[in-house]
């Protein structure tokens, strides 16, 4: 079912996303959680700056299977700010932190050969696509 994410992003007519209602003149444009990103995504897809102008963070970490690793918070469109409360140890999904109002990305750098990323990713990433990660989603492996 496509909703108001879909016309802004890939295009699909407002006239197949509209839902009619009982009530005159009152129709609705669904949306979903999509939407939340879908200003970044414009963004991106006019191939604008998107990371250049915004906030950010980062923490080293000193990692069993990886080494040391960047972990970098970028604070995207409209972001307040960047709350990170920097505890010494912190495990998989443990708060580090959180981004006040608005879009966000994190960027996790490894040391070169330390990682595999799955082949989506890379796929996408030598196009100049993104792809989209849910929180706990492998993305690569540790190299050998």
């Amino acid at each position: 079912e496509n909703s108001t994410y879909d016309m802004l992003i890939n295009g699909v007519k407002a006239s197949d996303v509209l839902i009619k209602t009982k009530f005159e003149n009152v129709d609705i444009l669904p949306s979903d959680m999509n939407l939340a990103g879908a200003e970044v995504e414009m963004i991106a897809l006019e191939k604008r700056d998107v990371f250049g102008k915004n906030c950010r963070e980062y923490t080293l970490l000193e990692t069993d299977n990886f080494g040391k690793v960047a972990f970098v918070e970028v604070g995207a469109m409209m972001v307040g700010r960047i709350n990170n409360s920097h505890p010494e140890t912190f495990a998989r999904g443990e708060e580090k932190g959180y981004f006040s109002f608005g879009g966000s990305t994190i960027a996790v750098c490894y040391a070169k050969g330390s990682v595999q990323p799955d082949a989506d990713i890379a796929k996408n990433s030598a196009n100049g696509t993104e792809t989209a990660v849910k929180y706990g989603e492998k993305t690569g492996r540790k190299c050998e």
